[in-house]
């Protein structure tokens, strides 16, 4: 009989964190690789951002603010995943707010928009904004305020600048630094379904792999903070 070596599913892992939890730790117990599809993980696009934040040019991340759409669990999650990814940290504890007045049906199941706070365990504070009244209306923006600079990503998702604070704008005063735009990054399609299929098949173990069932588990952590409080 084959053995099962390594699973890919998609996002959401679950709906709920306890269910999400069982199936994390039932494949760990079982040997079993679980990679889930948050393909952000694996666009060139993003991970050029993550290499400037590695290298520090802009010092530590401070805050993180998160604008996206509602859904939450489908829709959000890749901004949320991404915000983790970013961070490279497990929450700490999240809260928020559920909206109301408009709840999207995917595939059946009521979805919710929210809005919410997250602390991670290396101190970063995130915010996410997620609200929406239509499925329709896409949003995806986010903004990362680091110790030296600052790095908007915008357009939905498709382009970055980087702004370093220096001293030559003196309008404000002689002795305060202003933000100024140092680098600007356009999105280039590139077929990152085959980047992420090559990461899972050439490495054996998860923790070489981008996305995983651990790495999801923390995305529904934070959603769940938000839609439990």
């Amino acid at each position: 009989m084959p053995v099962l070596k390594k699973i890919f599913c998609e996002k959401s892992l679950s709906y709920s964190l306890k269910e999400a939890q069982y199936i994390v730790d039932y494949c760990k117990d079982h040997n079993v690789n679980l990679i889930v599809n948050h393909i952000l993980r694996w666009d060139s696009f993003f991970n050029e951002v993550k290499d400037v934040l590695e290298e520090k040019l802009l010092g530590d991340i401070y805050i993180i603010d998160c604008y996206g759409t509602t859904a939450l669990h489908t829709s959000s999650s890749h901004l949320i995943d991404l915000m983790c990814f970013f961070v490279n940290s497990e929450p700490l504890w999240a809260f928020g707010d559920k909206q109301t007045d408009y709840t999207r049906i995917v595939h059946g199941v009521e979805d919710s928009g929210g809005a919410g706070m997250v602390k991670f365990k290396n101190g970063i504070i995130g915010f996410i904004k997620s609200i929406g009244s239509s499925e329709y209306n896409y949003t995806f923006e986010m903004d990362i305020i680091c110790k030296n600079g600052r790095i908007r990503i915008f357009n939905n998702g498709t382009r970055c600048e980087i702004y370093k604070f220096n001293l030559t704008d003196t309008s404000v005063g002689s002795k305060y630094k202003t933000l100024h735009l140092i680098k600007s990054i356009d999105k280039i399609e590139k077929e990152r379904m085959t980047v992420a299929i090559n990461d899972i098949i050439s490495n054996e173990s998860e923790d070489n792999i981008r996305s995983t069932g651990k790495s999801s588990l923390d995305t529904i952590k934070i959603i769940s903070g938000i839609l439990s409080a």
